[in-house]
């Protein structure tokens, strides 16, 4: 019996962690059962929604597109394809734009659960500029590549556009940082 309780204990404890750490992250989370229930939701998703915990997990994500919360539902589009799906939501009483993903979760065959995560689209593109720059620095590492070259391989359309996230982002200018490398 102890054993047992300890389990449990142990469990409710990993539990009340992760809530803890999902509600602290900046972008939304959701996650549905299979059917579209509304399991839980973080924090930053009920403020950006504008409802309720309480009302949230009452609802199915069909309602928040009835109840017009969103225009549309990137998990709705995951119940009927089973595949993931990456869609443009509309948060109707604010007039935002996110980017949502939303990954179904399968056990036996059948969508057990649909984890959905979503950002407005200026924290999307600060994160698409890491990651660019992330893999600049890398070239800047390890090739002799002109910086022009490794803006445009890393997707920036100008130069100029990639010295200033660059700097924006690692605090010092691409020539800088490949200097710094290579001491």
């Amino acid at each position: 019996m102890g054993e047992t309780k300890n389990a449990a204990d142990e469990a409710s404890k990993t539990l009340e962690m992760l809530e803890k750490c999902l509600d602290y992250y900046y972008g939304n989370i959701l996650i549905a059962d299979g059917d579209g229930k509304i399991l839980y939701v973080n924090d930053t998703l009920l403020k950006m929604y504008n409802i309720t915990r309480e009302r949230a997990l009452s609802m199915t994500v069909y309602d928040l597109v009835k109840d017009r919360v969103l225009d549309r539902s990137a998990v709705i589009e995951v119940i009927k394809t089973g595949r993931e799906a990456i869609i443009k939501l509309g948060i109707t009483h604010s007039g935002a734009s996110i980017d949502c993903v939303a990954k179904p979760v399968y056990e036996n065959g059948a969508i057990k659960y649909i984890i959905a995560f979503s950002h407005d689209e200026i924290f999307m593109e600060e994160m698409k500029n890491e990651l660019r720059i992330e893999k600049a620095a890398g070239s800047l590492r390890t090739t002799s590549d002109s910086i022009d070259k490794i803006a445009e391989d890393c997707g920036f359309n100008s130069s100029a556009l990639f010295r200033r996230t660059f700097r924006k982002v690692t605090g010092m200018s691409p020539s800088e940082y490949r200097s710094i490398q290579h001491s």
